[in-house]
């Protein structure tokens, strides 16, 4: 336990000066109090904080990072960064978010709310899970739902082809003007 409190410490520690220095985040309570290991962001775009539920949608869109919403903050989201984490893990969501922060406002024009969800033209709103994708047969629960594993050789490159993907909204949003 020691040990992953150490960890812990000098992980959030290395996350909050990397993202303090970031233009566009703010980081959400006292920056000198002891930590767990998360921390509460909000984003500005324009000089105005980003729905939170927006820029989650846009991070799991574009990086497949996971974020949570904090319930009665309509701008305010938590990242987790478990003791258990690569370092290359930390890194990729750290580089993720300052990505969005820079990169992410001709794409964040782009996504319009629809039955509760924010989407892009084209695209049908996210189904939740249902009830019968869960499944409980002889002991065992089965979730079918798709996922891909893969390792941490992949995330310079899906980190690429997300800011890619911000870069092209933005070029594409200036053309458009």
């Amino acid at each position: 336990p020691a040990r992953a409190a150490l960890r812990t410490r000098q992980r959030m520690n290395t996350v909050l000066e990397r993202l303090a220095e970031a233009p566009g985040i703010a980081i959400r309570g006292d920056r000198d109090a002891p930590r767990l290991a998360s921390v509460s962001l909000r984003i500005h775009r324009d000089g105005e904080p980003m729905p939170a539920s927006l820029v989650l949608t846009m991070l799991d869109d574009v990086f497949g990072v996971q974020a949570r919403e904090l319930q009665g903050q309509d701008a305010d989201f938590a990242l987790d960064f478990a003791w258990y984490l690569a370092e290359e893990e930390v890194d990729f969501v750290c580089r993720s978010v300052v990505a969005l922060a820079s990169l992410g406002g001709a794409l964040a024009q782009s996504y319009r709310r629809q039955k509760g969800a924010w989407v892009l033209p084209g695209q049908s709103a996210y189904r939740p899970a249902r009830l019968s994708d869960f499944r409980y047969q002889s002991g065992t629960l089965e979730i079918h739902v798709s996922r891909t594993l893969a390792d941490t050789s992949m995330l310079p490159g899906q980190l690429e082809r997300g800011k890619g993907v911000l870069r092209g909204a933005d070029i594409h949003a200036e053309s458009v003007r």
